[in-house]
């Protein structure tokens, strides 16, 4: 048994509380051990955090702990690990079981990348912040945001899906101590090197505290280190509370954008009232920050021929030497213009890859991608209007992006599909988005997404024969994109072939056991195949990958109420109202 587990005191093969079943160690530290374990009634791997003994020593702690991890469990984010349990084993020993994750954390990333690309900051550091306010919405302070508290997943074609960690425990900590505040490093109020001013000082602190231990982050995550560097804790108190930090340009290597160097910096107020006041701000300035580096890639630079223009006087004075170094200067700066030019098309392409990634888009293949460097410009700009679309339900930055896009049409696959994608959201027929998915198919037959973009407007259009080919065309070029067998499987379902859907869904499951819609969609078969007890389990996992879609809620509320449970099931009901739900059948009493 490894140091970990005696500390723990947990071995492999143990049950926890009578339901999870230890697998193995995933990591220890000051204030207990996190388990790989399986919790047995739901038969799936949960996160097993136990804390160490000396630290529950009485009833008064434990209940203490019960408190704060109840309003833990009450964060529900995408961006926020999911709490199943919490609870004390009986012989004492407290613990709390979470989502699993498999990726790896940010302070693993930045040991094996360094700085990351200011678009990539970004992207990560607006996921950061949706997790800190939903905590904050809930009266709840995270006290200990830092690199190792935030896991990055791949999910839905994104690498950088954020996951952060450890909302409650550092207050639980901190509440159950008694001695000084450093006597648990990282535990107890806080890490030294990301903690706030008046944390390091001991005074009382509020959610604009996380805002600056975030903007320690985000320096760490531009500049490639910690805005302070010091040989000891006591020292990295003093330089949080007293060092102004320096502008992260000024040590990176590389200019930070000013906006975004601006954000951090005011992040890194030492008076709580300089700093944003809230998550939502800080979201505000993230997207001014975006426009930045979005304006960034696609300045047009100036002519080269602007910029070596001979000066009429030395002309007349010694025309071969002038025209000589004018023709040589003009090869010069000409090869650096053209270079520039290349590497602004080079940072507009990887702009728009980074947006229609994160939005769970599959790329084109490479021979189909566009390189017009204006083109690619408008494709950007349009790509973050239609980001988090859906089709039927028009917003006005989608009607925006239609415009955008038609006023300039262009023979380029990736134009074409962001038409038919703002097609498909904004008209009220599916015909036009069929059109433009066409167009995409025949200048690029490989494009996986345009296939899949082709069958979503058929199947809209209610021509399911041709959605279906579309679909099998988009599966056989990409065997690993999960939208065309999703929607393969919906096909099946609404055709009554249940038994297909069910495979199909099972087959998305595996691959991407939280794919969103899954789990709902393949109980809604398993009930069409009388398996009330499979289709309760999908059920019960889709409300707790999605606690705040209703539709799951009400499907649950249903499956109860057949199988006799009515309080469970008037519980669904009520969830799904608070949702926002106005389905008859869900009768919240």
């Amino acid at each position: 048994m490894s140091s970990s587990d005696e500390t723990a005191g947990a071995r492999v093969g143990d049950v926890i509380a009578g339901r999870y079943e230890i697998a193995r160690v995933l990591g220890a530290g000051g204030m207990g051990a996190v388990y790989l374990a399986r919790q047995v009634s739901m038969d799936r791997m949960v996160a097993l955090k136990l804390i160490h003994p000396h630290i529950a020593r009485n009833d008064e702690v434990a209940a203490r702990f019960h408190r704060e991890m109840k309003a833990a469990s009450r964060v529900e984010h995408a961006n926020t690990i999911q709490v199943f349990d919490y609870g004390a084993t009986e012989d004492g020993r407290l613990f709390l079981a979470m989502e699993y994750l498999e990726g790896r954390s940010l302070a693993k990333l930045l040991a094996d990348e360094g700085p990351l690309p200011f678009s990539r900051i970004v992207h990560i550091a607006r996921q950061v912040v949706r997790a800190l306010g939903a905590a904050h919405a809930e009266g709840i302070a995270h006290r200990d945001l830092k690199p190792d508290n935030v896991m990055l997943v791949d999910r839905y074609g994104d690498r950088d899906v954020v996951k952060v960690l450890d909302f409650g425990i550092a207050r639980f900590i901190e509440t159950t101590e008694t001695s000084a505040p450093m006597t648990m490093e990282g535990a107890l109020v806080g890490t030294p090197a990301y903690m706030s001013p008046e944390q390091a000082l001991g005074r009382p602190i509020d959610y604009r505290s996380d805002l600056y231990s975030l903007g320690v982050l985000l320096f760490e995550l531009a500049a490639g280190r910690l805005p302070f560097v010091a040989p000891t804790l006591a020292s990295f108190l003093v330089a949080h509370a007293t060092e102004t930090p320096p502008a992260p340009s000024t040590i990176a290597g590389r200019v930070v954008p000013p906006r975004l160097e601006a954000l951090i910096l005011k992040l890194l107020s030492k008076s709580p009232d300089d700093r944003p006041t809230t998550a939502s701000e800080v979201i505000r300035l993230l997207e001014f920050a975006e426009e930045e580096l979005r304006d960034r890639a696609t300045i047009a630079e100036p002519a080269p021929s602007a910029a070596v223009a001979p000066k009429e006087k030395r002309a007349s004075l010694a025309p071969w030497i002038v025209t000589a170094g004018a023709i040589a200067l003009t090869g010069v700066v000409g090869a650096l213009f053209i270079s520039r030019d290349r590497a602004g098309a080079a940072a507009a392409r990887a702009g728009l890859d980074a947006i229609l990634s994160a939005d769970g888009e599959i790329l084109a293949p490479p021979t189909c991608r566009t390189k017009d460097r204006a083109l690619l410009a408008r494709l950007t700009r349009a790509a973050a209007l239609l980001k988090g679309s859906r089709p039927g339900v028009p917003r006005p930055e989608d009607r925006e992006a239609l415009v955008l896009l038609t006023t300039t049409p262009s023979e380029s696959a990736e134009y074409w599909l962001l038409v038919g994608r703002a097609r498909l959201v904004v008209d009220a027929r599916a015909d036009d988005a069929v059109l433009a998915a066409r167009h995409a198919v025949d200048i690029c037959p490989d494009f996986a997404r345009a296939h899949q973009l082709l069958g979503d407007g058929a199947r809209r259009a209610g021509h399911a024969d041709q959605a279906e080919i579309a679909y099998d065309r988009a599966l056989a070029l990409a065997p690993g994109y999960l939208p065309p067998r999703q929607s393969l499987g919906l096909l099946a379902l609404r055709r009554g072939d249940a038994t297909r859907a069910v495979l199909a869904f099972d087959e998305v499951l595996r691959r991407d056991p939280h794919y969103p819609g899954a789990r709902l969609a393949r109980a809604q078969a398993r009930l069409a195949l009388q398996m009330p007890t499979e289709a309760l389990a999908d059920l019960e996992e889709a409300t707790a990958d999605d606690p705040r879609g209703p539709l799951a809620w009400i499907a649950l509320g249903k499956l109860e109420s057949t199988l006799g449970q009515k309080e469970k099931a008037a519980e669904a009901f009520c969830r799904a109202r608070r949702l926002g739900s106005e389905d008859p059948e869900a009768v919240c009493p």
